[in-house]
């Protein structure tokens, strides 16, 4: 999802955000319905007697939650693009890890994957701050929004070229 927001001025601040197929409430309801039953069958096991499964339902059990776990890290993950006169900033977030990339307007482009049926795959800035994929958890109509976007703010684009080599 592509939010635009313009601010004072010549600033212009691009939201990404993934699309949400699966709400936090629902999660923890699945997360909630999957560890009861393994937490239920344990038990049935060790009263039974059958106390060497226990660890492996353990065991199966947290890498489900891990599993889980990272899912929901990457639903919350956001990128906020702030382009301006002088550049563009760029701040990844997942979780409550976040960097951030300043980009010099006159030094930035933007490169494009595509796929052989020409489908937009990935938008990577390029320039002075080096080489940043933007909006890898997009998928193709919010790409192409994107980088409509960027085009609109005056960011020049270079396609990639099959094999991947290209001076910014």
């Amino acid at each position: 999802m592509v939010t635009v927001r313009r601010n004072q001025g010549d600033r212009v601040s691009l939201l990404l955000e993934p699309n949400h197929s699966l709400p936090a409430d629902i999660q923890a309801v699945l997360t909630f319905g999957i560890f009861v039953p393994a937490l239920l069958t344990s038990f049935v096991f060790l009263m039974l007697g059958a106390w060497l499964v226990i660890p492996f339902i353990f065991a199966e059990t947290a890498l489900l939650g891990g599993a889980l776990y990272w899912v929901r890290l990457r639903c919350e993950a956001r990128e906020e693009l702030l382009i301006s006169g002088k550049g563009v900033a760029v701040r990844k977030q997942v979780g409550r890890l976040s960097q951030v990339w300043w980009f010099e307007r006159a030094h930035l482009s933007l490169m494009l994957g595509v796929n052989e049926g020409s489908e937009l795959r990935h938008v990577t800035l390029c320039g002075d701050g080096g080489l940043l994929e933007i909006g890898d958890f997009l998928n193709e109509t919010d790409l192409k929004l994107l980088l409509g976007q960027l085009n609109q703010q005056g960011l020049p684009t270079k396609k990639h070229i099959q094999w991947g080599f290209l001076a910014c």
